[in-house]
């Protein structure tokens, strides 16, 4: 890709009012989130939290797309 495409890639992501959903949140720091509203720190949580956030039904009208990495495995 270059630069232009990159540009023109980079400026439709935040083209009119809309902008990027960052989910790279780290598993630790998810799962203190879960933890302190009583939610089990499993994977298969995590998942289904990830899920609900990218099947909810308005999501494009402000988010043109979400930010994810990969999960990290321990080394």
């Amino acid at each position: 890709m270059n630069t232009q495409e990159l540009l023109a890639t980079a400026r439709s992501l935040v083209a009119g009012d809309k902008g990027l959903l960052a989910m790279d949140e780290s598993q630790p720091t998810c799962n203190k989130r879960f933890a302190a509203l009583g939610i089990p720190q499993t994977e298969a949580a995590r998942r289904a939290y990830r899920e609900l956030i990218v099947t909810t039904h308005s999501l494009t009208k402000g988010s043109a797309s979400p930010a994810t990495t990969e999960a990290r495995k321990p080394a």
